[in-house]
């Protein structure tokens, strides 16, 4: 909630505070709340378009068992650090495969980035039905705010 406030500063000392009440639990509990936590660090990354930290927190995700929830939080960094970087189709790759999810679960704030995202990536590739099926999306999304 922090970080999409844009209190980034007391993101990070609420993400070191979590980690150290982790450190008092056991290795068991520690495990099964890292995920949670990258997952918090992807997002302060993110927003602060530290791409690098970004790529090395995707990479901690992946080498973990996650849920279907923290797999597809995953897949929609790799197309956000995909989408930063200009490799279009990569990211077009990795937003396709999380979409279905947000819209399936209706999260409003992954759908406007990804609608949107995906609306200009589409237009600059010259695919102008789909990049206009995006931008329709988007503006649903937002009507029904």
């Amino acid at each position: 909630m922090l970080t999409m406030q844009g209190d980034h500063e007391k993101a990070e000392e609420e993400i070191h505070r979590f980690e150290g009440l982790l450190e008092r639990e056991a290795v068991e509990v520690r495990q099964q709340f890292r995920p949670i936590l990258l997952i918090y660090r992807c997002e302060l990354a993110l927003a602060q378009k530290q791409w690098g930290l970004l790529t090395q927190y995707i990479q901690e995700l992946k080498a973990i068992e996650l849920t279907t929830d923290q797999e597809m939080s995953a897949a929609y960094y790799q197309c956000q650090l995909a989408l930063a970087h200009g490799h279009h189709d990569e990211f077009m790759g990795y937003a396709l495969s999380c979409l279905p999810y947000y819209e399936s679960n209706q999260l409003t704030l992954r759908l406007e980035s990804l609608y949107e995202a995906l609306a200009v990536v589409s237009e600059e590739a010259r695919k102008y039905k789909e990049s206009a099926s995006y931008y329709k999306k988007l503006v649903y999304l937002l009507r029904s705010k």
